[in-house]
């Protein structure tokens, strides 16, 4: 079975769902695993039986080779990497989408992040692999380095990758993109938002092409991708607006987030926002910079903040956002922005992307941000919400 492993801070999700549908255009059978669970052609698995510990991948992986499955491209997390959870895990390609701050309360320094996420290509991916990196990070000369010294053979994506991106145009229906892949161009809309979610498609691309896809079939096959639940995903309009849900929760991820969605509004750009609890409470400050930054209107409410304090996590926030708009209750927040929307503006609801339960207290109660918004746009029994 052709294994495919994404490590990085963002893109993963998306990466490897796109590697699934390029993979199932060609004909073949073919899963993506990680964050949204397991996906395949018949549906999602939300929550597989995968045990946490050594070799438990391995046999999860085994166990879908025995399903029939011809493919499979599986997020490499940071945490699996550090603790040696991949053992017995031999991918035939291994690709790194992107590098930020993310998870200091597991790794304590970036470079210590850094180092685990560099261990798939170090250590798991087997010597003369096939590494898949983003050309355009500042650390891809250490990551080309690392590749070389293991044999690795070396795909590069990204403005300065052999798999280009020439152009992104946003439109109001998505993007309208260059590109190239080993020399084959495509010039067409996506029904995609944002630079991110283009470079995922790219590095996607050359993890198909490791599996022998030819680049025509796979150019071919891309107006038809679709994104993965709570990833740059619109989930409705509102007086003349759209309204997007996104799993950005690092400074970075909501940066390129603004921006995309920025090029997509006529109007007036809001976000709604908040920080997870016992994680790394440096990033608080930063996230509310950059939504200072990036949108017009800034509403901080409470993410998972599980058991801290999530009045705490919101004055960190608001300390880099005096005019930000507080509203602890996340369902009111969402409410709140999406009655101030107006023609022409855009709302992002960022942070938990897909996720359907919020932690607080020691404890959980469903919520998924797609529904709050759907809520707000048409209240139970009001009719069909616009999308």
């Amino acid at each position: 079975m052709f294994l495919a492993a994404v490590t990085g801070t963002d893109g993963k999700t998306t990466t490897v769902e796109f590697t699934r549908q390029l993979l199932e255009h060609a004909g073949i059978r073919a899963a993506s695993w990680g964050s949204l669970g397991l996906v395949t052609a018949r549906g999602r698995d939300p929550s597989p039986a995968v045990s946490v510990g050594r070799r438990a991948l391995g046999i999860f992986l085994e166990d879908l080779d025995y399903a029939d499955l011809d493919a499979v491209a599986f997020e490499a997390f940071s945490s699996s990497l550090a603790g040696g959870f991949l053992e017995g895990v031999e991918p035939d390609v291994a690709a790194f989408t992107s590098f930020g701050r993310d998870h200091l309360d597991l790794h304590g320094t970036p470079e210590a992040y850094f180092q685990a996420k560099l261990r798939l290509f170090s250590e798991v991916l087997p010597p003369g692999g096939t590494a898949v990196l983003h050309a355009d990070l500042p650390r891809y000369p250490q990551l080309l380095e690392v590749c070389r010294e293991r044999g690795h053979g070396v795909r590069s994506f990204g403005r300065n990758g052999e798999l280009r991106l020439h152009d992104v145009r946003s439109t109001a229906e998505g993007v309208q993109v260059t590109l190239e892949v080993d020399g084959v161009r495509f010039d067409g809309p996506l029904p995609l938002f944002g630079t991110p979610m283009v470079e995922s498609v790219l590095c996607a691309c050359g993890l198909a092409r490791a599996a022998g896809v030819p680049a025509e079939d796979l150019l071919a096959a891309l107006p038809g991708l679709h994104a993965p639940p709570g990833r740059m995903e619109p989930v409705g309009r509102h007086r003349g607006a759209r309204i997007f849900v996104d799993a950005a929760h690092t400074p970075e991820a909501l940066r390129r987030a603004l921006v995309s969605l920025r090029a997509a509004a006529t109007g007036r750009l809001s976000v709604v926002f908040g920080c997870g609890g016992e994680r790394d409470p440096g990033k608080r400050a930063l996230m509310g910079r950059v939504a200072r930054g990036g949108a017009d209107r800034v509403y901080v409410t409470d993410d998972n903040a599980r058991g801290e304090d999530p009045a705490t996590i919101r004055e960190a926030i608001l300390e880099e956002v005096p005019d930000g708009r507080e509203v602890p209750d996340r369902e009111a927040a969402i409410h709140r922005a999406v009655a101030e929307l107006g023609p022409g503006d855009v709302l992002l609801v960022a942070g938990r992307g897909d996720e359907d339960t919020l932690e607080a207290g020691g404890g959980a109660r469903p919520l998924r941000d797609a529904d709050a918004v759907a809520d707000a746009i048409a209240p139970p029994n009001a009719g069909p919400v616009e999308t």
